[in-house]
């Protein structure tokens, strides 16, 4: 299985910083890494170059106002950056029953008036990226007092960042040509590899980014909320959308 030092040294042999069979030096082997995970880093943000999703559960507490969502905090994932679905599980019941709670947008949080007003269950959650101790923050509301539930949360999955150049590179198929053509365009710049082959390095690592997106590219239902449009007399609905007010 291929590992981080291999990739790297496959991108500094396609721009020609060293013989195909040659070795990197420390130094720029160093230089690789750091800028592979500052690849996987911006990849992190976009959507298309997320190979999946992950489905998660964990407890949800009651009459727990808010849960931090990351590595060691309630929910003990990588920190998304945003959830593409939420639900709950009323672990009393069997067979266990899984139900959606919508999600709330930033502004449809801001206009609720009574953040703490409890229920026996949750209707509705709300996502806050937040990153104080590398932690986001999740709120139910109403807030639940049942004392069985579970969260339910679905958030794409990035490449993640690599710990060392040993590691071996565990990635879906398609990704190490992806990972190994950017990081040799990266590594044009420090290199000083000449206009013709940063140009050539520029557009194989476009064509394999295409490439990886297109892969991950899923069909999704299309989602709206009552109320999600603002008019110029408060909200629009579907139905005034498409009618007029």
């Amino acid at each position: 299985m291929a590992t981080v030092a291999d990739a790297v040294t496959d991108s500094l042999s396609r721009i020609g910083a060293i013989a195909a069979d040659e070795t990197p030096v420390s130094g720029d082997m160093a230089k690789g890494f750091a800028m592979l995970n500052t690849l996987t880093d911006a990849w992190g943000v976009e959507r298309f170059t997320i190979p999946y999703i992950l489905r998660t559960t964990a407890t949800l507490t009651a009459n727990q106002t808010s849960f931090t969502v990351g590595t060691g905090g309630n929910v003990n994932i990588v920190r998304p950056v945003s959830f593409t679905g939420m639900a709950f599980i009323d672990t009393s019941q069997s067979p266990n029953l899984e139900i959606p709670i919508r999600m709330l947008t930033d502004d449809e949080y801001r206009l609720i008036g009574i953040k703490s007003q409890t229920s026996t269950l949750p209707s509705v959650g709300y996502y806050n990226p937040t990153y104080a101790s590398g932690m986001g923050t999740l709120y139910p509301w109403p807030i639940p007092t049942t004392t069985t539930l579970q969260w339910v949360l679905y958030a794409p999955v990035a490449v993640p960042q690599f710990a060392s150049t040993a590691t071996s590179l565990v990635v879906p198929p398609g990704y190490y040509e992806f990972i190994v053509t950017n990081l040799a365009y990266k590594l044009c710049a420090p290199f000083r590899v000449p206009v013709s082959t940063r140009q050539e390095m520029k557009e194989e690592a476009q064509a394999t980014k295409q490439a990886i997106k297109d892969a991950n590219w899923r069909m999704s239902d299309l989602q709206n909320a009552a109320g999600g449009m603002f008019g110029g007399s408060g909200y629009w609905d579907l139905d005034r959308f498409l009618t007029g007010p």
